[in-house]
């Protein structure tokens, strides 16, 4: 592993993680958060494929085909096998794919953000731009259809429902920070996600597994060093607060 400055992490192999999920599950914007919060890029295979063909996924299935779209996506994927750590959002229907799952399964995780139907068809802003969304009929039968193939390929299922983006981001976060090896630095930025999210017993926890490793590794004066250990006193403070103190009473 070779960590460059900013906290940017290459790791030997290719061990990027795969966002999947129903239309409207916030895959691309928990990969493009998570990576500003891990430092890590972030990618969305539609605007890959938009790019590299020179049109929109809707009109690529309106003038090619699904079957034609289903081959640029993983054309695009196979681009992946030369790039490093990347957080990837996928589109709904990737799992259709064959020769996509198995580059996911191949170039790294595949994590599912397992939704419930009636909050996909909420949070979906703009479903004329979505080519596999007709109405809320043609969205029950792709869901019916989808959600046992994402079970099927996931590495890990993550329930979003619910769910603040905080919460998620948190349980997202755990595929990145406790079973693989990153940084010092993920380790502490995961501690904040999990202090975001509410979960302080964890955070604390982390972040005092983190400042043993930084004394340990680095030293007890390392400007990391002293970040972690101030953001674990700032979070005990807050979880202990001191007890009001009143000034004593004279009597004259």
């Amino acid at each position: 592993m070779v960590e460059k400055s900013g906290g940017y992490v290459i790791h030997e192999g290719c061990d990027h993680i795969f966002f999947v999920g129903f239309l409207g599950a916030g895959k691309s914007t928990l990969a493009r958060n998570l990576g500003r919060l891990f430092h890590r890029g972030y990618v969305d295979v539609d605007r890959m494929v938009e790019r590299s063909v020179g049109k929109t996924v809707c009109e690529i299935f309106s003038e090619e085909g699904e079957a034609s779209f289903r081959r640029y996506e993983a054309r695009e994927l196979r681009k992946l096998a030369q790039r490093k750590s990347l957080l990837v959002s996928c589109g709904g229907g990737i799992v259709e794919g064959e020769e996509s799952c198995a580059l996911m399964h191949r170039m790294g995780s595949i994590v599912f953000l397992d939704g419930a139907l009636s909050d996909s068809l909420r949070q979906i802003q703009h479903p004329e731009l979505r080519p596999d969304f007709v109405d809320e009929a043609c969205a029950s039968r792709l869901y019916r259809l989808r959600r046992p193939l994402y079970e099927r390929e996931c590495d890990l299922r993550i329930d979003i429902r619910d769910k603040t983006f905080e919460q998620v981001a948190a349980d997202s976060a755990r595929v990145l920070g406790d079973d693989h090896p990153h940084t010092l630095t993920s380790r502490n930025n995961l501690a904040h996600a999990y202090q975001a999210a509410g979960r302080h017993h964890e955070a604390i926890n982390l972040f005092k597994d983190t400042l043993k490793v930084c004394e340990d590794t680095l030293s007890p004066g390392h400007p990391l060093t002293t970040t972690v250990r101030e953001n674990l006193e700032t979070l005990e403070r807050e979880m202990n607060p001191a007890p009001a103190s009143f000034p004593e009473s004279s009597e004259e």
